[in-house]
């Protein structure tokens, strides 16, 4: 299986999944015009990956620890459905012994960024660490 990776758009962001050093990171600007459209190859990608990995719950799997960094400028309120889904998807590679870690990264002094992570936290029953950034 290959890596995922697609480059950012003004209004999508950098996806790369990278399975070699199980970094996960979605950053920039998400507001695709078709948010359904963008997020597909996404979570076909994630679904085939999760898979792999349960068809090799004995532990041959090579992807011991997911680092899953959200590292967003904005998202609206479609991308945020897709997020969420993102996270709940991955999580489920716990069940074959994945270790599984969210970044939640935001910039300075933007409450409503952190605000809307905590929220992603909650609804997807895991918890995040929220990394401030300063410019």
């Amino acid at each position: 299986m290959d890596n995922l990776i697609i480059n950012p758009t003004i209004s999508t962001p950098f996806v790369n999944f990278d399975l070699k050093t199980g970094i996960f990171k979605l950053s920039g600007v998400s507001r695709p015009e078709d948010v359904m459209d963008y997020y597909r190859p996404v979570m076909d990608w994630l679904e085939k990956l999760t898979i792999n990995v349960m068809a090799n719950k004995d532990g041959s799997s090579d992807l011991k620890k997911i680092v899953l960094i959200y590292k967003l400028d904005y998202f609206n309120t479609a991308s945020s459905k897709f997020i969420h889904k993102i996270t709940r998807e991955l999580s489920n590679l716990r069940e074959a012994g994945t270790e599984l870690s969210v970044q939640w990264h935001y910039e300075e002094g933007d409450e409503q960024m952190r605000e809307d992570g905590e929220y992603l936290s909650e609804a997807a029953g895991m918890e995040f660490e929220f990394l401030e950034e300063s410019e």
